[in-house]
């Protein structure tokens, strides 16, 4: 489809991975051990490869990738976060992990959060329009989608 950037989840796949699939280079990581379930991967297309300067397989449901494109570093994380209604313990430890790694990245450089954070956030912007466009569902947010509100109007400051 002429991606040069994909992320996907729920692959169900044991360990940390790396291969080559058709056009792209391809990064995946699972479960340490026992049913393979859960997962995140980044596909890269291969000509690509040279700007990756750094690779995290942080757990079965993050990882990230800094690329340099045009002297900007790039921090691309591939989530796949916990279901609605998973216990809040579970939610936290989630986004603590995340804000680990986007608090890691310098001002000047830009992150891109892809995957399924398992969140619906509705249409409604008060106190998130500097977050969020107009354009989702008609509907309120539901608690994942409200904990990832929060997360990014944190992340910018807001």
């Amino acid at each position: 489809m002429g991606l040069d950037v994909l992320a996907v989840s729920d692959i169900r796949v044991r360990g940390e991975k790396e291969e080559e699939v058709g056009e792209y280079k391809v990064y995946l990581s699972g479960v340490k051990a026992g049913i393979a379930q859960w997962g995140v991967g980044l596909y890269i297309r291969k000509e690509m490869e040279p700007s990756v300067v750094a690779i995290r397989y942080v757990n079965k449901r993050l990882m990230w990738i800094d690329l340099t494109v045009s002297s900007k570093k790039i921090r691309i994380v591939s989530v796949y976060s916990h279901c609605e209604g998973t216990d809040q313990d579970k939610m936290d430890s989630f986004y603590e992990a995340l804000s680990d790694v986007v608090v890691r990245v310098k001002d000047k450089d830009s992150v891109l959060l892809m995957g399924d954070f398992n969140a619906r956030i509705g249409n409604r912007t008060e106190g998130y329009e500097k977050v969020m466009g107009k354009f989702g569902e008609d509907m309120e947010a539901n608690r994942n989608g409200k904990q990832l509100l929060d997360f990014c109007a944190m992340k910018l400051g807001l």
